[in-house]
């Protein structure tokens, strides 16, 4: 349970169960958090205590946590000293470099800790191993990166080029969006002007074209007013007023960064009058009230129209012909909207008129006593306000209980009533729950009994509001928290009841001790601490549970979390173990030393040590040994010496050196351009050495060129050489192109070098293919890479591309008959124009047509010499009429209803009514109040070159009269009645609490319909008739009858009872005449029969029922008595009825049961009407087929004294035959019974003959000697 971690680590406890479907759990901390996760920060152990909120388990579990430390980052250093061991800043960034393109950089690193590896990651994600130095070149972030084996960190700087691009002469000029060629303006309130700058040169037609030039800075000024480029050419702008506005445009070309300065200011002005029209008014307001009844409705009115605005909103029904007002049954926000326009300027206005609907609220119910509840013998009463027309109360069995402005609860359930206010509008309050009266009890949580400084809450469980009162700590809340075991009590009063009730709270906490066998460890062995109590269950600091007692290994500090039984949980105290200083192995190290050196072997601590030869003999008791002009190895036993604890013995070895020990060199042998390589020695300590330096203190040396570097070792006296050799593995890249001009949709491929075993990056992120295929001109140039990691930059390449190679695009014009007409590319390129017979005509940037009459076509390609040119087709349409036309709508307009007039046509469209114009669009909608009776509707449809007049009549439609045969019904339960219509419609909607429902015949039934409905219909004309109600009286009684008698069986007692909110009826039966709601019979032959039910209430409605009580007899059968059977032998029950089920208790439903032991065999029988008989046979098994006794003992001691024939009881009419050696028989009995004694013989060998069935002696025979001893 130990983990290591950087910066900061999140470490939880995870429960064993579904979060939200499990138990809630409480978390506690050893760092005081109670969160479920928490963050570790420093090193230390982490302990949490997990408490399950319901007091089923506790745990405890505990980490240790290592703060591993983070690695210092590196100095960073470079070649042009711009930064000199630069450190990182708060943001771990080195700094910023920018250079002119195509500058390079080459970066070190110096200071990285010991034990620290680097890497630095360049902007395309290439890493580069190592502190350099390194040439970097790629634009972006580059990172830097060091590891210690354990921790990360990174720090990071950005490389940026500045760029030398050339430029052109510019022609500037100022132009609109609105009108390219003008200087006057004509925009309404609140819409904008662009204006935008364009070269003369590039761009002679003036289009909206971005300008194609490096720029350092544009900016527009308009009467003074300076303001920022939109894409550096063009500015939007919203004038307030009408007047002359000054348009000035600056642009400073070229470039001005660390490549230098290269730059030309240009400016150009123009001078345009704006006219800003006014945008059209409107005022209203909507009037109405904004209090809805439950499914009624509302009407708003507005005092201003406008044929362009409109009502919307979540519930209208209904829309006056003027569209003044509206009709609504729906609560939300509700608005008169639209766009209108000024038909003179044409500039418009959105208007918005909005309200809100709310519903009208219940009132609520007002209970005494307030908390609803109903005591024993007693009454609740409530009340509503008396301000409302009528009440009508429902009780919890949904009759009504009262009808004034309160009333008497003496029953539980829920009660609302139904009320009207002074509007007419049917409000229904709330409802409001009455409780009876429940006994209160006593609970505890989380438990009965207290743990350490911890406490219980003890809650009553109750309903409304009693009076309590505790004892013996004074308090009259409804639950008490106590710390302190004992009896409590609380007396609680309600409704003049006075109830007590006391638990008892036990003492369950813990006070455990731990103590250790001895404070003092040997070192090898271990010790045990033992906790007092014993017997409950020790949480041990190392991670171990027992019972009480721990068996220690090492030296440390201990403790112990202690759980009993009742889950109380308490910390021990802490024992500190110290390990015997003089009981470990020596401190003393085996040497290698040179011949006929002095040595002492010492040890550090200073102890007397034991020195014993390699053949474990005693030599000495010292604290070293001189051993002087060593000649030869020499070994040592030695130990400690120690009364206390065991000797530990360690083996020491002085080596004598005779040769020169092994020693190596290692580095990487292939050096890239600029790389430093490090060579690393791997010697003996006991030699030294020298570099070809000189240098005698380093085991690395560092290098910066190819060549051969060796070393010399010297070790006692004997000397050694060895060599490494670093090669060159730079190179120089270079590209070759396939083609330098690359014309449209065509491509160039570019290959860098040398190409074998190496990687290629190229620039602006052209990915790492070679060679490189590109289709658009450019600069490139390549990062190489090495099979050895070495890299090399190429130089650079221009690609250009044939401007006027790509291809054209001329659209396509229709055009009056007769009136000029000029093709051009939407580019503004030059282009060669031919008939479509490919007869050329001219090299222009336009070609103008004057004069057309009829349809014509052109072909155009580019100007290109060096590149393949493309022909397409270009065609001009000429209108010469207005297709045929007609006004589509119907012409029949009823009172309530829109009509939508429309014509299919994509011209321009003027619609009139009665020579009032009321639309423009392709459709308008035309309601009643817009027109006189009849009027005529006018469409004038027209192009850019021709019109046409459309003309169609509306008529007035009056809706059809409905009528129903009665408006008052009265339905019983449980009836259905049809209504119906009494005139033929169209369609029928019928309405009410029930919902909707749109069939011809509504059929009314008690359940679903009651109250008033409604009813409307839609004529054969289309139009909506009026509204009709129907006032509905249903009988509200019901009923339910309970059978427990369809599957009584015989003799058995049944019970028909029956449910009703009625006090009329009567039972007709074969047990007579009844009027009460329960029967009870014994179910025989002559109940069978239909008993009939006669039920009224109190509106003159019959219900009449019958049930049905059948006969069931029992299935009744006989097994036989009681038998005898061999084992393994069958026992055959033939069933006696095929409608009857039969089952054996073990033995499912076979009619043939194996006998394997004695047992009692129960056969369960169940009628087809599910009642059952049972009967049952014991059957006696006995072993047939075993051998009988040889040897009898009839002596009187009980035991052995007859000889016994197990299945002579399964055979009745056996036979059993004994003789004496010389054939005489001296018994013989038929139907024998086990009672054979030997009675007057002689002890001795005698013959048995045992015949199971003394009438067929030739089936299963036994014969055998049987001795007799007394």
């Amino acid at each position: 349970d130990t983990l290591h971690f950087c910066d900061s680590i999140s470490i939880g406890y995870t429960t064993l169960t579904w979060q939200h479907y499990g138990p809630s759990y409480s978390f506690g901390w050893s760092n005081s958090d109670s969160t479920q996760y928490i963050y570790g920060t420093t090193t230390g152990d982490y302990s949490v205590e997990v408490t399950r909120n319901d007091g089923c388990a506790v745990d405890i579990d505990s980490i240790h946590l290592i703060s591993d430390p983070i690695p210092q980052l590196p100095l960073l250093s470079d070649d042009v000293i711009q930064y000199t061991n630069q450190a990182v800043d708060p943001s771990k960034k080195y700094g910023a470099y920018s250079f002119c393109f195509p500058d390079t950089i080459s970066v070190f690193y110096t200071n990285l800790e010991s034990g620290t590896s680097m890497h630095v990651i360049e902007p395309n994600n290439n890493t580069i191993n190592g502190v350099g130095p390194m040439n970097h070149f790629q634009e972006g972030n580059y990172q830097v990166v060091v590891d210690n084996g354990m921790c990360t960190n990174q720090g990071w700087f950005s490389f940026n080029y500045d760029y030398a691009p050339s430029h052109d002469s510019l022609s500037l000029g100022i132009s609109s969006t609105s009108d390219f060629v003008n200087d006057s303006i004509q925009i309404c309130m609140n819409e904008s002007v662009q204006f935008f700058a364009f070269d003369f040169l590039t761009n002679p037609a003036a289009l909206f074209q971005e300008i194609q030039q490096p720029f350092v800075t544009t900016s527009f000024t308009i009467n003074g007013e300076v303001f920022e480029p939109i894409d550096t050419i063009d500015v939007i702008f919203q004038p307030g007023v009408t007047g002359n506005y000054l348009v000035e445009f600056d642009a400073i070309v070229g470039y001005d960064n660390l490549c230098g300065i290269d730059t030309t200011h240009y400016h150009v002005e123009k001078m345009y009058y704006i006219e800003v029209l006014p945008a059209p008014n409107f005022t209203g307001v909507i009037a109405g009230d904004n209090a809805l009844c439950e499914n009624g409705s509302i009407f708003l009115t507005v005092s201003n129209t406008n044929p362009n605005l409109n009502w919307a909103g979540p519930g209208i029904s209904w829309t006056s012909a003027a569209g003044d007002s509206i009709e609504l049954n729906a609560p939300g926000i509700y608005t008169y909207s639209g766009t209108i326009v000024n038909p003179l300027t044409g500039c418009d206005n959105y208007v918005q008129l909005i309200t809100e609907i709310t519903l009208k609220q219940a009132p609520t119910i007002v209970s005494n006593p307030a908390d609803g509840i109903v005591c024993p013998y007693d009454t609740a009463f409530l009340s509503l306000p008396s301000i409302y027309q009528t009440y009508q109360w429902i009780g919890p069995e949904g009759d009504t209980v009262s009808t004034v402005s309160s009333c008497e609860g003496t029953i539980q359930g829920f009660y609302y009533c139904h009320v009207l206010d002074n509007e007419g509008c049917y409000l229904t309050t709330p409802p409001f729950e009455l409780k009876e009266y429940t006994t209160p009890t006593v609970s505890i949580f989380p438990q009965d009994f207290l743990c350490n400084d911890e406490s219980v809450t003890i809650s009553v469980n109750y309903s409304g509001e009693p009076i309590f009162q505790w004892s013996p700590t004074t308090s009259n809340a409804d639950e008490l928290i106590v710390n302190q075991p004992g009896t409590y009590s609380v007396t609680i009063q309600q409704c003049g009841i006075t109830l007590t009730e006391s638990v008892t709270i036990i003492d369950a906490s813990i006070h455990p001790i731990i103590t250790p066998s001895s404070p003092n460890l040997c070192a090898g062995t271990t010790l045990a601490i033992t906790g007092n109590p014993s017997n409950l269950n020790y949480a041990w600091s190392t991670g171990e549970n027992t019972s009480g007692s721990l068996i220690v290994h090492e030296e440390g500090t201990y403790s112990a979390v202690v759980t009993n039984d009742y889950g109380c949980m308490e910390e021990t105290n802490t024992v500190t173990i110290n390990l015997v200083a003089n009981s470990i192995q020596p401190l003393l190290d085996s040497l290698i030393v040179c011949s006929g050196t002095d040595v002492l072997l010492a040890d550090s601590t200073g102890f007397q040590l034991n020195w014993y030869d390699i053949d474990s003999n005693f030599l000495q008791t010292t604290s070293s040994v001189q051993l002087p002009n060593l000649q030869n190895d020499t070994v040592f036993i030695v130990a400690y010496q120690n009364t206390d604890c065991p000797l530990n013995f360690k083996t020491v070895f002085v080596d004598v050196v005779e040769t020169i020990s092994d020693f190596s060199l290692t580095a990487d042998t292939m050096m890239c351009n600029g790389e430093v390589i490090t060579i690393v020695l791997d010697y003996s300590p006991a030699a030294t050495f020298e570099w070809f330096d000189g240098n005698t203190s380093s085991t690395e040396i560092l290098v910066s060129q190819p060549g051969v570097y060796h070393v010399a070792i010297n070790e006692c006296g004997l000397e050694a050489t060895d060599s490494i050799e670093i090669y060159d593995a730079s190179f120089d890249a270079s590209l070759t192109v396939s083609d330098s001009m690359i014309c449209a949709s065509q491509t160039a491929q570019i290959t860098a070098n040398p190409s074998l075993n190496t990687t290629v990056v190229w620039s602006n992120s052209n990915g790492t293919s070679n060679p490189l295929v590109v289709d658009q001109g450019g600069i490139y140039f390549a990062t190489i890479t090495n099979e050895y990691g070495c890299q090399s930059i190429t130089d650079t390449v221009e690609i250009l591309e044939d401007t006027v190679s790509f291809t054209p695009f001329v659209e396509n014009v229709t055009q009056c008959s007769g009136v000029a007409v000029v093709l051009q590319d939407t580019s503004g390129q030059m282009l060669n124009w031919y008939t479509t017979d490919t007869v050329f005509i001219t090299s222009s940037v336009s070609l103008n047509l004057n004069g057309l009459t009829s349809d014509t076509a052109f072909i155009y390609s580019q100007l290109s010499d060096a590149c393949e040119v493309t022909f397409q087709t270009v065609s001009v349409a000429i209108i010469d009429s207005i297709s045929d036309l007609s006004i589509v709508g119907d012409s029949l307009l009823c009172p309530t209803d829109v009509v939508i007039f429309s014509v299919n046509t994509s011209d321009g469209i003027v619609w009139s009514i009665g020579g009032q114009v009321v639309g423009t669009e392709n459709s308008i909608e035309v309601y009643p109040g817009m027109i006189g009776y009849p009027s005529m509707v006018t469409a004038i449809v027209s192009n850019q070159c021709f019109s046409v007049t459309l003309t169609d009549s509306i008529y007035y439609a009056t809706p059809q009269a409905i009528s129903l045969d009665d408006y008052t019904l009265t339905v019983c339960s449980y009836q259905n009645v049809p209504v119906t219509l009494n005139e033929d419609v169209q369609s029928v909607t019928w309405w009410g609490n029930f919902g909707v429902d749109y069939s011809p015949v509504l059929v009314l039934n008690s359940s679903t319909h009651q109250g008033t409905i409604f009813v409307s219909a839609v004529d054969f004309n289309g139009c909506q008739t009026d509204t009709l109600s129907l006032i509905l009286t249903v009988s509200d009684l019901e009923y339910s009858v309970q059978v427990t008698g369809n599957n009584v069986c015989e003799n058995q007692p049944g019970f028909l009872i029956l449910t009703t909110n009625t006090d009329n009826f009567e039972w007709s039966t074969p047990l007579g005449t009844f009027d009460s709601t329960v029967i009870a019979y014994v179910s025989n032959p002559s109940v069978a029969g239909n008993f009939e039910l006669t039920l009224w209430d109190d509106i003159g409605c019959r219900y009449d029922t019958s049930i049905y009580v059948p006969f069931n007899p029992l299935p009744v059968f006989d097994l036989g008595t009681d038998t005898v059977m061999c084992m393994d032998d069958v026992f055959t029950y033939v069933f006696p009825s095929e409608s009857v089920s039969y089952t054996w208790q073990f033995f499912g439903s076979t009619q043939d049961v194996p006998i394997a032991a004695s047992q009692e065999m129960i056969l369960i029988a169940t009628s087809a009407a599910g009642c059952t008989y049972l009967d049952t046979i014991f059957v006696m098994a006995v072993n047939c087929s075993d051998a009988l006794p040889n040897v009898m003992t009839p002596n009187g001691d009980g035991i052995n004294d007859f000889f016994v024939v197990d299945e002579a009881i399964a055979f009745p009419n056996n036979q059993l035959i004994i003789q004496n050696r010389w054939g005489n028989v001296v018994f013989n009995e038929t139907g024998y019974r086990n009672d054979f004694a030997g009675l007057g013989l002689n002890d001795g060998v005698y013959f048995y003959t045992f015949y199971p069935d003394s009438n067929s002696k030739d089936k299963s025979v036994k014969q055998g000697y049987l001795t007799i001893i007394r």
